[in-house]
């Protein structure tokens, strides 16, 4: 998606590594994540989310098309 490629400054995470997302509070954090998260999905890959505040909402993550079921959650 257009804002995923304006937020990464590139076409997308990369595969088979792990990822850290920084920034100010409010910046967008959350939204890059969870749609990397539904593409990632979507392509038939497998996500893995460390949650080391657990303030991920499954809920939020399932609107935005993601499968709750095939995420791997490590808190």
């Amino acid at each position: 998606k257009p804002f995923f490629k304006l937020a990464s400054g590139g076409e997308g995470f990369p595969c088979g590594h792990i990822t850290q997302i920084i920034g100010e509070p409010d910046s967008g954090k959350t939204t890059l994540m969870m749609e990397g998260m539904v593409a990632c999905q979507k392509l038939g890959g497998v996500a893995y989310l460390i949650d080391s505040e657990h303030k991920f909402s499954l809920p939020r993550f399932a609107l935005m098309g993601g499968i709750v079921e095939d995420i791997n959650i490590h808190v």
